[in-house]
């Protein structure tokens, strides 16, 4: 499973987009639309694993650590930087996890609701 989000940039254009894909692929494409149409300057793709939460056996998320964030290139191409959030070297909330309905997904370091 794969978490994508595309933070809104602030323009009048812009809106915080973000989804649950099973394909790889798919949650990239879908994360890439938002920034070939200027609705979000970043976006960020978490590979996820699902489990079941105790006591209420509600589905969650678990995260891998493993991902990836794009920025908008040159010519409309979008780059894709592999991330590995385990190094700490980036906190959950610059992949723009912090609204809507995956707001759970900033106060849980591992585990996710999946809605």
């Amino acid at each position: 499973m794969y978490i994508w989000t595309a933070p809104g940039n602030g323009t009048a254009n812009s809106h915080e987009a973000i989804g649950i894909s099973d394909d790889q692929r798919r949650a990239r494409e879908a994360a890439e639309t938002a920034l070939r149409a200027g609705q979000a300057d970043t976006a960020c793709v978490e590979r996820v694993r699902t489990t079941l939460k105790a006591p209420a056996l509600s589905l969650c998320y678990i995260r891998t650590g493993t991902g990836w964030q794009a920025r908008l290139g040159k010519a409309g191409h979008v780059e894709w930087i592999p991330t590995d959030w385990r190094s700490g070297g980036l906190q959950v909330k610059s992949c723009g996890l912090g609204g809507g309905r995956l707001s759970a997904l900033a106060s849980a370091p591992t585990l996710l609701a999946a809605g």
